[in-house]
């Protein structure tokens, strides 16, 4: 049987509304709140890793090419002047195109970076996504196990619900417990890495304008051409 997967997000295993209301049930009936919160904010956080996905593609490495093709056209219109002309006017557009040319690369690289984190991010939201399911999924038949055995009759309490019932309501939480801690580690080097990132492009600066000794036509002198031996 196949497993229904997140629309927009090949390969995401859909949130199992089954086996969640039959954990949210026991769990109202048991008086677990934490339980039902927990399964409300892996519908609606963990549930929709398309949403990472819209930020990957908004740095998708086409944005990376944009910026390297600017700079390659770039160097090619500067090597094409050079042919044809000196002088300090040259001099100085030359200055100001190679400042241009750095602020391009280094915004590739930017660009490059964040697209590979934001990947490393989703990547990392659709697998804590996939194992709390598995904690969903395993809590579900734990509690019908419970509640359907007979020493789970027997050993009713005063809440109307089996022992057994109450121990798969702990371990899920206990197992919730211990992924959250473990990817807000990784969440947060994945943050001090971005907020690296956003410094280097706040620092990305591009001259106001084109220096003024550039734009004097008598700063441009036409190239001599060499005589043919």
């Amino acid at each position: 049987m196949s497993v229904p997967t997140v629309s927009g997000a090949p390969g995401v295993v859909a949130f199992p509304e089954e086996a969640a209301r039959t954990v949210v049930e026991y769990a109202q009936k048991a008086g677990q709140t934490i339980v039902i919160k927990i399964i409300d904010e892996i519908r609606n956080w963990l549930g929709h890793p398309e949403i990472v996905n819209d930020h990957v593609h908004a740095w998708s490495p086409t944005i990376k090419q944009l910026f390297t093709d600017s700079q390659y056209n770039l160097s090619t219109c500067k090597a094409e002047l050079s042919a044809y002309w000196e002088g300090p006017g040259y001099e100085s557009f030359k200055a100001y195109s190679e400042h241009i040319s750095k602020v391009f690369e280094n915004a590739a690289d930017i660009a490059d970076k964040m697209s590979g984190l934001l990947r490393q991010v989703n990547d990392t939201i659709t697998k804590v996504y996939q194992e709390a399911v598995r904690f969903i999924g395993d809590c579900a038949v734990a509690i019908i196990k419970a509640s359907e055995s007979i020493l789970g009759e027997i050993e009713k309490l005063w809440l109307g619900v089996a022992r057994g019932v109450l121990v798969a309501l702990q371990e899920f939480v206990q197992n919730i417990s211990n992924l959250t801690r473990e990817v807000m580690g990784i969440l947060n080097s994945f943050r001090s890495n971005a907020q690296e990132l956003q410094n280097r492009a706040v620092d990305l600066k591009l001259p106001d304008v084109i220096p003024p000794s550039a734009t004097l036509p008598d700063n441009w002198i036409v190239r001599p051409r060499k005589n043919s031996p």
